[in-house]
C-alpha cells in the first residue's frame, strides 16, 4: 500500500478513511507520519495567510487614520479661509460721528 501511491490520494485515503483495515504497525506509522506532515504543511500556509492578512489589515487601518488626520486638518485650514473671508468682507456699520464727519465714503 505504500509503496507506489501518490500525496494525494494518500491524503484523500486519510481523510476518508476509518482505518479499520488490517494494516501492519509500519504501514500505521507510515500513514501518521504522512498525516503529520500534511498537517503541518497545511497549517503553516494558514499561518502564513493569516499573518499576511493581519499586517495589510493594520496597515490600512493606519493609513485610515493618516487619512482621518489629513481631512481633519483640511477641515480646519478650509474654516480658517471662510473666516477670514467672511471677518475681510463685512462692512461695519458706521456710528454717528462718522456719518456726519463725512466718513461714508471710505468705507
Amino acid at each position: 500500500m505504500t509503496d507506489n501511491i501518490s500525496d494525494e490520494d494518500l491524503l484523500e485515503y486519510l481523510m476518508t478513511s476509518d482505518l479499520n483495515e488490517n494494516h501492519k504497525p509500519s504501514e500505521y506509522k507510515f500513514l501518521i507520519m504522512k498525516f503529520r506532515a500534511f498537517y503541518k504543511i497545511l497549517r503553516g500556509r494558514y499561518k502564513l495567510e493569516t499573518g499576511d492578512l493581519k499586517f495589510s489589515l493594520n496597515n490600512r487601518d493606519e493609513i485610515i487614520a493618516s487619512k482621518d488626520k489629513e481631512v481633519l486638518l483640511a477641515k480646519t485650514e478650509k474654516a480658517e479661509v471662510v473666516n477670514k473671508l467672511n471677518s475681510n468682507g463685512k462692512k461695519r456699520k458706521l456710528t454717528w460721528k462718522e456719518r456726519w464727519n463725512g466718513e461714508i465714503e471710505r468705507f
